[in-house]
Protein backbone atom coordinates (compact mmCIF):
# COMPACT_ATOMS: atom_id res chain seq x y z
CA UNK A 1 0.00 0.00 0.00
CA UNK A 2 2.83 2.04 0.65
CA UNK A 3 4.56 1.14 -1.90
CA UNK A 4 1.27 2.05 -4.62
CA UNK A 5 1.03 5.51 -2.44
CA UNK A 6 4.49 6.74 -2.85
CA UNK A 7 4.22 5.79 -6.88
CA UNK A 8 1.24 7.45 -7.07
CA UNK A 9 2.94 10.85 -5.82
CA UNK A 10 5.76 10.36 -7.94
CA UNK A 11 4.02 10.47 -10.56
CA UNK A 12 2.19 13.22 -9.43
CA UNK A 13 5.15 15.22 -9.05
CA UNK A 14 6.65 14.21 -11.83
CA UNK A 15 2.93 15.53 -13.91
CA UNK A 16 3.59 19.06 -11.53
CA UNK A 17 7.40 19.56 -12.85
CA UNK A 18 6.56 18.98 -16.45
CA UNK A 19 3.33 21.01 -16.21
CA UNK A 20 5.30 24.13 -14.37
CA UNK A 21 8.05 23.64 -16.97
CA UNK A 22 5.70 23.38 -19.89
CA UNK A 23 4.18 26.77 -18.60
CA UNK A 24 7.72 28.46 -17.65
CA UNK A 25 9.46 27.36 -20.88
CA UNK A 26 6.86 27.56 -23.54
CA UNK A 27 8.81 25.75 -26.20
CA UNK A 28 5.65 26.43 -29.12
CA UNK A 29 5.84 30.09 -28.42
CA UNK A 30 7.94 33.01 -30.47
CA UNK A 31 8.71 34.78 -27.06
CA UNK A 32 9.85 33.37 -24.25
CA UNK A 33 10.25 35.37 -21.25
CA UNK A 34 12.20 32.97 -19.02
CA UNK A 35 15.30 33.74 -21.07
CA UNK A 36 15.84 36.99 -19.23
CA UNK A 37 16.63 34.93 -15.81
CA UNK A 38 20.48 34.33 -16.74
CA UNK A 39 21.11 32.81 -14.02
CA UNK A 40 18.57 30.08 -13.91
CA UNK A 41 20.01 29.58 -18.16
CA UNK A 42 23.79 28.03 -18.30
CA UNK A 43 23.58 27.05 -21.32
CA UNK A 44 22.56 30.61 -23.11
CA UNK A 45 25.12 32.83 -23.19
CA UNK A 46 24.10 36.71 -21.97
CA UNK A 47 25.48 37.88 -25.37
CA UNK A 48 23.14 35.73 -27.62
CA UNK A 49 20.27 36.48 -24.93
CA UNK A 50 20.47 40.53 -25.44
CA UNK A 51 21.62 40.35 -29.39
CA UNK A 52 18.41 38.31 -30.03
CA UNK A 53 15.83 39.88 -27.73
CA UNK A 54 12.88 39.04 -29.89
CA UNK A 55 13.55 35.51 -28.71
CA UNK A 56 12.65 37.10 -25.28
CA UNK A 57 9.62 39.22 -25.43
CA UNK A 58 6.98 41.27 -28.25
CA UNK A 59 8.05 43.85 -29.52
CA UNK A 60 7.80 47.05 -30.94
CA UNK A 61 10.05 48.84 -33.50
CA UNK A 62 11.45 51.97 -34.04
CA UNK A 63 12.34 53.08 -37.52
CA UNK A 64 15.20 54.22 -38.46
CA UNK A 65 15.77 57.89 -39.62
CA UNK A 66 15.32 58.96 -43.17
CA UNK A 67 17.66 61.51 -42.61
CA UNK A 68 20.68 59.60 -40.48
CA UNK A 69 23.58 61.03 -38.66
CA UNK A 70 26.91 60.45 -40.63
CA UNK A 71 29.95 60.16 -38.71
CA UNK A 72 33.40 60.53 -39.84
CA UNK A 73 35.63 58.18 -38.49
CA UNK A 74 39.27 58.69 -37.20
CA UNK A 75 39.98 55.72 -35.28
CA UNK A 76 42.83 55.52 -33.11
CA UNK A 77 44.39 52.11 -31.00
CA UNK A 78 42.78 51.07 -28.72
CA UNK A 79 46.62 50.66 -26.80
CA UNK A 80 47.16 54.74 -27.12
CA UNK A 81 44.85 55.04 -24.27
CA UNK A 82 46.15 53.88 -20.57
CA UNK A 83 44.71 54.51 -17.19
CA UNK A 84 45.66 54.05 -13.86
CA UNK A 85 43.93 51.62 -11.36
CA UNK A 86 44.85 50.63 -7.93
CA UNK A 87 48.15 51.18 -8.74
CA UNK A 88 48.68 49.24 -12.08
CA UNK A 89 48.71 50.63 -15.08
CA UNK A 90 46.44 49.55 -17.60
CA UNK A 91 45.43 50.16 -21.18
CA UNK A 92 41.85 50.64 -22.54
CA UNK A 93 42.13 46.87 -24.52
CA UNK A 94 42.75 45.90 -20.94
CA UNK A 95 39.65 47.61 -19.80
CA UNK A 96 37.83 45.64 -22.83
CA UNK A 97 38.97 42.47 -21.67
CA UNK A 98 37.99 42.88 -17.98
CA UNK A 99 34.70 44.50 -18.56
CA UNK A 100 34.12 41.37 -20.60
CA UNK A 101 33.26 43.75 -23.07
CA UNK A 102 31.39 43.29 -26.79
CA UNK A 103 31.54 46.75 -28.20
CA UNK A 104 32.79 49.98 -27.66
CA UNK A 105 32.44 53.19 -28.97
CA UNK A 106 34.01 56.63 -28.50
CA UNK A 107 32.64 59.70 -29.86
CA UNK A 108 34.28 62.95 -29.86
CA UNK A 109 33.79 66.18 -31.46
CA UNK A 110 31.70 64.79 -33.40
CA UNK A 111 34.03 61.53 -34.92
CA UNK A 112 34.11 58.09 -34.56
CA UNK A 113 37.68 58.14 -32.62
CA UNK A 114 37.25 54.16 -31.14
CA UNK A 115 34.95 51.44 -32.32
CA UNK A 116 35.45 47.51 -31.49
CA UNK A 117 33.38 44.65 -31.26
CA UNK A 118 33.85 40.92 -30.05
CA UNK A 119 32.12 38.27 -29.40
CA UNK A 120 29.83 38.15 -32.33
CA UNK A 121 28.82 41.38 -32.32
CA UNK A 122 28.76 44.10 -35.12
CA UNK A 123 27.29 47.03 -36.55
CA UNK A 124 24.45 45.91 -37.30
CA UNK A 125 23.86 44.56 -33.79
CA UNK A 126 20.88 45.63 -31.80
CA UNK A 127 21.88 44.88 -28.43
CA UNK A 128 19.42 45.32 -25.39
CA UNK A 129 20.65 47.68 -22.83
CA UNK A 130 19.00 47.04 -20.14
CA UNK A 131 18.46 49.99 -17.78
CA UNK A 132 19.94 52.68 -19.69
CA UNK A 133 16.63 52.36 -21.95
CA UNK A 134 15.52 54.77 -18.26
CA UNK A 135 17.64 57.49 -19.77
CA UNK A 136 15.73 57.20 -22.96
CA UNK A 137 12.38 57.63 -20.88
CA UNK A 138 13.49 60.40 -19.12
CA UNK A 139 14.29 62.38 -22.12
CA UNK A 140 10.93 61.68 -23.54
CA UNK A 141 9.35 63.54 -20.23
CA UNK A 142 11.35 66.62 -20.67
CA UNK A 143 10.21 66.75 -23.92
CA UNK A 144 6.69 66.48 -22.98
CA UNK A 145 7.40 69.61 -20.38
CA UNK A 146 8.84 71.49 -23.15
CA UNK A 147 5.63 71.26 -25.06
CA UNK A 148 3.08 71.83 -22.33
CA UNK A 149 1.69 68.35 -22.60
CA UNK A 150 3.45 68.02 -18.89
CA UNK A 151 2.55 71.38 -17.34
CA UNK A 152 4.44 71.29 -14.40
CA UNK A 153 6.99 68.17 -13.16
CA UNK A 154 5.34 68.72 -9.80
CA UNK A 155 1.84 67.70 -11.23
CA UNK A 156 0.58 64.57 -9.58
CA UNK A 157 0.86 61.33 -11.69
CA UNK A 158 -2.81 60.71 -11.75
CA UNK A 159 -3.07 64.33 -13.33
CA UNK A 160 -2.17 62.40 -16.58
CA UNK A 161 -3.02 58.76 -16.09
CA UNK A 162 -6.74 57.49 -15.34
CA UNK A 163 -5.01 54.00 -14.46
CA UNK A 164 -3.61 55.35 -12.00
CA UNK A 165 -6.17 57.57 -9.92
CA UNK A 166 -6.77 56.38 -6.34
CA UNK A 167 -2.97 54.38 -6.09
CA UNK A 168 0.01 55.38 -4.25
CA UNK A 169 1.78 55.91 -7.75
CA UNK A 170 -0.98 58.50 -8.80
CA UNK A 171 -0.39 60.80 -5.97
CA UNK A 172 3.05 61.30 -6.82
CA UNK A 173 4.99 64.38 -7.88
CA UNK A 174 6.25 63.21 -11.92
CA UNK A 175 9.88 64.96 -10.27
CA UNK A 176 9.78 62.71 -7.25
CA UNK A 177 9.19 59.68 -9.50
CA UNK A 178 11.55 61.07 -12.03
CA UNK A 179 14.28 61.31 -9.15
CA UNK A 180 13.96 57.61 -8.15
CA UNK A 181 12.06 58.87 -4.83
CA UNK A 182 8.53 58.04 -5.20
CA UNK A 183 8.42 56.32 -1.91
CA UNK A 184 6.90 53.46 -3.19
CA UNK A 185 7.43 50.08 -1.55
CA UNK A 186 8.98 48.39 -4.18
CA UNK A 187 12.77 47.24 -4.14
CA UNK A 188 15.31 46.22 -6.56
CA UNK A 189 17.45 43.59 -4.88
CA UNK A 190 16.32 43.67 -1.01
CA UNK A 191 13.06 43.31 -0.02
CA UNK A 192 9.56 42.64 -0.95
CA UNK A 193 8.13 43.27 -3.42
CA UNK A 194 11.05 43.44 -5.96
CA UNK A 195 12.34 43.55 -9.74
CA UNK A 196 12.64 39.37 -9.64
CA UNK A 197 8.85 38.70 -9.41
CA UNK A 198 7.61 41.72 -11.30
CA UNK A 199 9.77 40.70 -14.00
CA UNK A 200 8.70 37.00 -13.98
CA UNK A 201 5.12 38.36 -13.63
CA UNK A 202 5.05 40.57 -16.75
CA UNK A 203 8.11 38.61 -18.87
CA UNK A 204 6.90 34.71 -18.41
CA UNK A 205 3.10 35.39 -17.04
CA UNK A 206 2.88 37.88 -19.51
CA UNK A 207 0.40 40.27 -16.75
CA UNK A 208 -0.35 43.70 -17.00
CA UNK A 209 2.48 46.23 -15.73
CA UNK A 210 0.05 48.98 -15.29
CA UNK A 211 -2.28 46.41 -12.95
CA UNK A 212 1.22 45.49 -11.19
CA UNK A 213 2.07 49.11 -10.31
CA UNK A 214 -1.34 50.13 -9.63
CA UNK A 215 -1.66 47.46 -6.35
CA UNK A 216 1.87 48.82 -5.11
CA UNK A 217 1.12 51.14 -1.63
CA UNK A 218 3.43 53.83 -0.31
CA UNK A 219 6.29 52.88 2.14
CA UNK A 220 7.69 56.71 2.85
CA UNK A 221 7.10 59.95 1.99
CA UNK A 222 7.50 60.56 -1.74
CA UNK A 223 10.91 63.23 -1.98
CA UNK A 224 12.88 61.97 0.92
CA UNK A 225 15.13 58.98 -0.24
CA UNK A 226 16.87 57.08 -3.18
CA UNK A 227 15.18 54.18 -3.86
CA UNK A 228 16.08 52.43 -7.31
CA UNK A 229 13.19 51.45 -8.78
CA UNK A 230 11.99 50.09 -11.91
CA UNK A 231 8.43 50.86 -11.58
CA UNK A 232 9.11 54.65 -11.13
CA UNK A 233 10.47 54.51 -15.19
CA UNK A 234 7.26 52.68 -16.31
CA UNK A 235 4.63 55.21 -14.71
CA UNK A 236 6.87 57.99 -16.55
CA UNK A 237 6.11 56.35 -19.67
CA UNK A 238 2.68 55.75 -19.31
CA UNK A 239 2.41 59.45 -18.05
CA UNK A 240 4.14 60.78 -21.32
CA UNK A 241 1.65 58.35 -23.33
CA UNK A 242 -1.47 59.66 -21.51
CA UNK A 243 0.04 63.48 -21.85
CA UNK A 244 -0.50 63.22 -25.31
CA UNK A 245 -2.73 60.32 -25.85
CA UNK A 246 -0.74 58.68 -28.03
CA UNK A 247 1.19 55.34 -27.81
CA UNK A 248 4.63 55.88 -26.00
CA UNK A 249 6.53 53.94 -28.93
CA UNK A 250 4.92 56.70 -31.62
CA UNK A 251 5.97 59.78 -29.53
CA UNK A 252 9.04 58.58 -29.57
CA UNK A 253 9.43 57.64 -32.86
CA UNK A 254 8.11 61.10 -33.87
CA UNK A 255 9.96 62.91 -31.15
CA UNK A 256 13.12 61.68 -30.76
CA UNK A 257 14.46 59.05 -33.18
CA UNK A 258 13.11 60.20 -36.84
CA UNK A 259 14.21 63.84 -35.90
CA UNK A 260 17.47 62.86 -34.05
CA UNK A 261 18.88 61.10 -36.73
CA UNK A 262 19.27 57.68 -35.28
CA UNK A 263 20.58 55.29 -38.15
CA UNK A 264 18.93 51.93 -37.88
CA UNK A 265 15.69 50.63 -36.57
CA UNK A 266 15.88 49.87 -32.96
CA UNK A 267 13.41 46.91 -30.66
CA UNK A 268 11.33 48.08 -27.34
CA UNK A 269 9.74 45.20 -26.05
CA UNK A 270 6.30 45.39 -24.60
CA UNK A 271 3.89 44.41 -21.83
CA UNK A 272 0.65 42.06 -22.06
CA UNK A 273 -1.17 45.56 -22.88
CA UNK A 274 0.99 46.36 -26.23
CA UNK A 275 3.34 49.47 -23.94
CA UNK A 276 6.67 49.35 -24.13
CA UNK A 277 8.45 48.59 -21.07
CA UNK A 278 9.74 52.07 -20.04
CA UNK A 279 12.70 50.76 -17.63
CA UNK A 280 14.47 48.48 -19.80
CA UNK A 281 13.94 46.29 -22.87
CA UNK A 282 15.44 49.01 -25.71
CA UNK A 283 17.94 46.92 -28.22
CA UNK A 284 19.72 49.55 -30.15
CA UNK A 285 22.83 49.09 -32.22
CA UNK A 286 26.17 50.52 -30.62
CA UNK A 287 26.55 53.82 -32.87
CA UNK A 288 22.92 54.36 -32.08
CA UNK A 289 23.36 54.09 -28.21
CA UNK A 290 26.34 56.29 -28.67
CA UNK A 291 24.15 59.08 -30.85
CA UNK A 292 22.13 59.57 -28.00
CA UNK A 293 24.83 60.37 -25.81
CA UNK A 294 26.42 62.99 -28.73
CA UNK A 295 22.97 64.23 -29.16
CA UNK A 296 22.72 65.29 -25.55
CA UNK A 297 26.49 66.81 -25.89
CA UNK A 298 24.54 69.47 -28.28
CA UNK A 299 21.86 70.12 -26.01
CA UNK A 300 19.14 68.16 -27.52
CA UNK A 301 18.83 70.63 -30.23
CA UNK A 302 17.40 68.72 -33.38
CA UNK A 303 16.34 70.35 -36.61
CA UNK A 304 17.68 74.09 -35.28
CA UNK A 305 15.29 74.04 -32.19
CA UNK A 306 16.07 73.18 -28.61
CA UNK A 307 13.40 69.92 -27.48
CA UNK A 308 13.68 70.68 -23.74
CA UNK A 309 13.77 73.18 -21.66
CA UNK A 310 17.26 75.13 -21.30
CA UNK A 311 16.69 74.27 -17.42
CA UNK A 312 16.59 70.33 -18.41
CA UNK A 313 20.33 69.47 -19.25
CA UNK A 314 21.15 71.64 -15.59
CA UNK A 315 18.50 69.18 -13.87
CA UNK A 316 19.86 66.07 -15.39
CA UNK A 317 23.76 66.55 -15.18
CA UNK A 318 23.02 68.08 -11.45
CA UNK A 319 21.43 65.45 -7.91
CA UNK A 320 18.09 67.49 -7.07
CA UNK A 321 19.05 66.59 -3.48
CA UNK A 322 21.18 65.73 -0.47
CA UNK A 323 20.44 62.17 -0.95
CA UNK A 324 21.06 61.82 -4.87
CA UNK A 325 24.55 63.29 -4.27
CA UNK A 326 27.83 60.29 -4.74
CA UNK A 327 29.98 59.68 -2.21
CA UNK A 328 32.76 57.78 -1.13
CA UNK A 329 31.68 56.02 2.09
CA UNK A 330 33.20 55.08 5.18
CA UNK A 331 34.05 51.73 4.59
CA UNK A 332 35.39 52.97 1.43
CA UNK A 333 33.33 51.55 -0.97
CA UNK A 334 32.32 53.76 -4.43
CA UNK A 335 28.33 55.16 -4.36
CA UNK A 336 26.93 56.68 -7.75
CA UNK A 337 24.82 59.60 -7.49
CA UNK A 338 21.80 60.00 -9.53
CA UNK A 339 19.52 62.51 -11.02
CA UNK A 340 16.46 62.41 -13.67
CA UNK A 341 16.84 58.66 -14.62
CA UNK A 342 20.73 59.41 -15.11
CA UNK A 343 23.71 58.18 -12.92
CA UNK A 344 26.12 60.99 -11.32
CA UNK A 345 29.96 60.15 -10.93
CA UNK A 346 31.99 60.40 -7.84
CA UNK A 347 33.22 64.66 -8.43
CA UNK A 348 30.55 65.01 -11.10
CA UNK A 349 31.49 67.97 -13.43
CA UNK A 350 29.40 68.06 -16.30
CA UNK A 351 29.05 63.98 -16.15
CA UNK A 352 26.46 61.69 -16.28
CA UNK A 353 25.81 58.08 -17.39
CA UNK A 354 23.06 56.05 -18.59
CA UNK A 355 23.79 52.59 -16.95
CA UNK A 356 22.17 49.13 -17.36
CA UNK A 357 23.16 45.99 -15.64
CA UNK A 358 25.52 43.50 -16.44
CA UNK A 359 27.49 46.51 -17.97
CA UNK A 360 25.31 48.55 -20.65
CA UNK A 361 26.63 51.92 -19.90
CA UNK A 362 26.89 55.02 -21.91
CA UNK A 363 29.41 58.18 -20.51
CA UNK A 364 28.47 61.48 -21.58
CA UNK A 365 31.01 64.36 -20.16
CA UNK A 366 30.04 68.03 -21.93
CA UNK A 367 32.90 69.64 -20.31
CA UNK A 368 35.21 68.04 -22.83
CA UNK A 369 32.89 66.74 -25.55
CA UNK A 370 32.49 63.32 -25.68
CA UNK A 371 30.63 60.14 -25.61
CA UNK A 372 31.50 56.44 -24.00
CA UNK A 373 29.05 54.07 -24.55
CA UNK A 374 29.74 50.17 -23.86
CA UNK A 375 27.53 46.85 -24.46
CA UNK A 376 29.02 44.06 -22.37
CA UNK A 377 28.37 40.17 -21.29
CA UNK A 378 28.81 41.07 -17.64
CA UNK A 379 32.33 41.90 -16.69
CA UNK A 380 34.52 42.50 -13.19
CA UNK A 381 35.00 45.97 -13.40
CA UNK A 382 33.42 48.39 -10.45
CA UNK A 383 31.79 51.40 -11.15
CA UNK A 384 35.13 53.46 -9.77
CA UNK A 385 37.36 51.53 -12.36
CA UNK A 386 34.86 52.24 -14.62
CA UNK A 387 34.66 56.05 -14.49
CA UNK A 388 38.43 56.00 -14.29
CA UNK A 389 38.52 54.74 -17.84
CA UNK A 390 35.96 56.91 -18.89
CA UNK A 391 37.81 59.78 -17.53
CA UNK A 392 41.12 58.89 -19.01
CA UNK A 393 39.65 58.69 -22.30
CA UNK A 394 38.89 62.26 -21.96
CA UNK A 395 42.37 63.24 -20.83
CA UNK A 396 43.96 61.08 -23.93
CA UNK A 397 41.45 63.21 -26.10
CA UNK A 398 42.23 66.36 -24.85
CA UNK A 399 46.37 65.55 -25.22
CA UNK A 400 45.52 64.45 -28.70
CA UNK A 401 43.60 67.82 -29.48
CA UNK A 402 46.85 69.94 -28.12
CA UNK A 403 49.34 68.28 -29.97
CA UNK A 404 47.06 68.77 -33.39
CA UNK A 405 46.75 72.45 -32.03
CA UNK A 406 50.72 72.65 -32.02
CA UNK A 407 51.31 71.19 -35.38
Amino acid sequence: MIKKILKLAFFAAFIFIITASLFVFRPWTDHQGWRLFHKANPFISRVHTQSNWHLVSPYAVLKASNNPRQYQRELIDLNDISYEYDGETYTAADYFNKANLVGLMVLADNKVMVENYDQGIDQATTYMIMSSTKSFTSTMVGIAVKEGMIESLDDRVDKYTEQFKGTAYGETPIKHVLMMSSGIDFFHHKGKPNRANLMFDVFVRRMSFDNKIAALTRRVESGTEFNYRLTDTHVLSRVVAAAYNKPFIDLVQEKLWSPGGFSSDAQWSVDADGNPFGQMSLSVTLQDFAHFGQIHLEDLVLDGEQIVKNNWLDMVQTAQAPFQEPKILDDGRYKDGYSLQWWLPVEYDQEFIARGAAGQYMYINKKQNYVVAQFSAQGKVSKKEEITFYRAVGDYLSQQRQLSAMQ
